[in-house]
């Protein structure tokens, strides 16, 4: 499941797509303690052919703000990505990671206000 609180955030920023929480809730996040290797942590896209079909998130259990921005990261690749499901998908590594990271900025930015 999703918490509450990146629910509010990617909709105070107004980029959460209708459909989103529903279908992320629906058996496609994984959630591993926060101490586990990070490197395990992403967005995965299942493809068929040069078509986008699914996405899997794999992400730490929040505890802190590091837990939380790497949620703020894959989610944010999530979101990005869920448009384009059953389309045909090229990936831009540079440009995707460049928006996660600005995503992870804007969570700072909110939360030391």
């Amino acid at each position: 499941m999703i918490e509450q609180e990146i629910i509010d955030f990617f909709e105070n920023q107004g980029i959460l797509p209708d459909g989103f929480v529903d279908y992320m809730n629906n058996g496609r996040i994984k959630k591993y303690p926060s101490d586990a290797d990070i490197s395990w942590f992403n967005c995965f896209t299942k493809m068929d052919g040069d078509k986008l079909i699914d996405l899997l998130v794999i992400v730490p259990k929040i505890v802190d703000l590091k837990t939380m921005l790497i949620n703020i990261h894959e989610y944010t690749h999530a979101i990005e990505l869920y448009s384009k499901l059953n389309c045909i998908y090229v990936e831009n590594v540079e440009q995707s990671e460049a928006y996660a990271k600005s995503m992870e900025l804007e969570y700072k930015k909110t939360i030391n206000k």
